[in-house]
């Protein structure tokens, strides 16, 4: 079956909210509410590892943004919409890929429709959020000497992202392929 058998155009005007929690019934009924970091967090629980979680990114949308006839939001929920209906198989190949670690075939796959969304009608949000993953992943390491963070890869791995502030900082980071020299 493919997604909810929605239609994008059938659903709209609706306000974003309600396009969102479409979006999140469809992850949640199909199971794909981040089952990955789930798997992290009970493999690093089952090593007796600390899990922090960063601050979470809360985002309040006002009644202006939530009204679709504005293009942008338009876009927006139609891209939203567009993932509800995509087949749930296509989402877990892609959670697989990324627990066997084949980030390069990971990036490859389409963005999620939630990133873009967000950019376009808040800028800045992903740079926000790869500076509060960055924080947070920098206090726990300056507390503990080991510790498992769950990041987005494409924050991760973005241009001036997560791996390369932590760099920046003066954290070793290391590429898990090769041994460390030093």
């Amino acid at each position: 079956a493919r997604g909810l058998g929605v239609r994008p155009q059938r659903y709209l005007p609706a306000t974003l909210p309600e396009v969102f929690a479409l979006r999140d019934y469809y992850f949640r009924t199909e199971r794909l509410d981040m089952p990955i970091e789930r798997q992290i967090i009970a493999e690093a629980r089952r090593r007796r590892l600390i899990v922090e979680r960063p601050p979470s990114m809360d985002v309040a949308l006002t009644s202006d943004m939530a009204r679709t006839a504005d293009p942008e939001i338009q876009t927006c929920a139609m891209a939203l919409l567009k993932e509800v209906e995509t087949d749930a198989q296509t989402f877990r190949d892609t959670a697989a890929l990324w627990a066997k670690g084949r980030v390069a075939e990971v990036i490859a796959t389409p963005r999620s429709a939630w990133t873009d969304c967000i950019n376009r009608i808040l800028p800045g949000y992903s740079r926000r959020a790869i500076e509060t993953q960055t924080a947070a992943i920098a206090r726990t390491l300056d507390r503990r000497r080991k510790a498992v963070a769950v990041v987005p890869l494409r924050l991760l791995v973005a241009e001036d992202g997560v791996l390369q502030r932590l760099k920046a900082r003066g954290y070793v980071v290391a590429d898990p392929s090769r041994p460390l020299t030093n």
